[in-house]
């Protein structure tokens, strides 16, 4: 692969109803003592992103992801002493998000932009409503935003199914909520 062809297929699972997932786990690959990839590696078949690569990779993806979705993870737990070639930054999702703020540049995605133990002010909420097909059927993404602090403070995933021989019975026509979630504290 290559750092083009992975941001490519990146974008594709924005642009693509097949896909829009609403969470993500980014494992960049590392080779370790054992695997398939080690052997490939020794070889010189086989050569890692380096970090600034990975890095660059990394908060493009970052800027490109929609407001609904949450990266939960970016980089796999694996000691570094295990690690023989590729990415050792264990906290890599803060090498990132310290260049991102340096860049001037914001990251959409939930996990930096919940509002966290900070108090809510009710009057600074505002509903926004994001619609998107997704996977045959249609997602609704409500979330509530603090515009003073643009942080997000709740949101409701929305499901609109479209209608075929796999819906439940009872489920034709109908709404589902696939998750609601409130974030931060709340003050009046």
């Amino acid at each position: 692969s290559s750092p083009q062809k992975d941001l490519t297929m990146f974008k594709k699972l924005f642009t693509s109803s097949d896909f829009q997932p609403d969470m993500l786990k980014i494992y960049p690959c590392v080779v370790t003592n054992g695997s398939q990839l080690y052997k490939l590696y020794k070889n010189k078949k086989y050569k890692p992103y380096t970090d600034k690569q990975l890095m660059s990779l990394l908060i493009k993806m970052k800027l490109i992801v929609p407001e609904y979705v949450r990266i939960n993870r970016l980089i796999r737990d694996i000691p570094a002493w295990q690690i023989q070639g590729g990415s050792k930054i264990s906290n890599l999702r803060e090498f990132i998000q310290r260049q991102i703020k340096e860049e001037k540049k914001i990251c959409s995605c939930i996990r930096c932009r919940e509002i966290k133990n900070k108090p809510i002010n009710i009057k600074n909420l505002k509903l926004k409503i994001q619609k998107y097909n997704a996977s045959e059927g249609q997602e609704i993404f409500l979330s509530f935003i603090d515009v003073k602090e643009n942080k997000l403070a709740a949101f409701l995933r929305l499901r609109l199914p479209q209608i075929n021989k796999q819906t439940l019975p009872g489920l034709e026509n109908a709404a589902i909520i696939r998750e609601l979630h409130k974030i931060g504290r709340a003050h009046v």
